[in-house]
């Protein structure tokens, strides 16, 4: 299970490059977080990065998927799981939620 974490840390990694060699600079904050099965994520934010995304659907009906009311979208080009990308409605309330995350790890 520890190998893991640096694992998934470098994947992200080569993603965030290619993305800096694609997109240009910008700036970027993951925190990564175990599940209980031991699966790893990441919570992060960007700044100044517009890559592709592409709006969530559900895989039997293909309905667009929402969080309260919020249009969910999936990182085009990430390859490593899944990816769950909404647009920062209220920057006070996500930067609490980022820190509540980063209490945690």
């Amino acid at each position: 299970m520890q190998k893991i974490i640096p694992i998934s840390r470098q994947r992200l990694r080569a993603w965030l490059k290619y993305q800096r060699e694609k997109y240009g600079k910008f700036d970027f904050l993951f925190i990564p977080e175990l599940h209980n099965s031991g699966r790893i994520h990441f919570h992060g934010v960007t700044g100044g990065l517009s890559p592709p995304l592409v709006e969530a659907r559900y895989p039997k009906n293909k309905r667009l998927i929402k969080k309260n009311g919020i249009q969910i979208y999936n990182a085009e080009n990430w390859q490593n799981g899944f990816s769950t990308v909404s647009k920062i409605q209220h920057k006070e309330k996500s930067a609490n939620y980022i820190t509540n995350i980063s209490r945690r790890s």
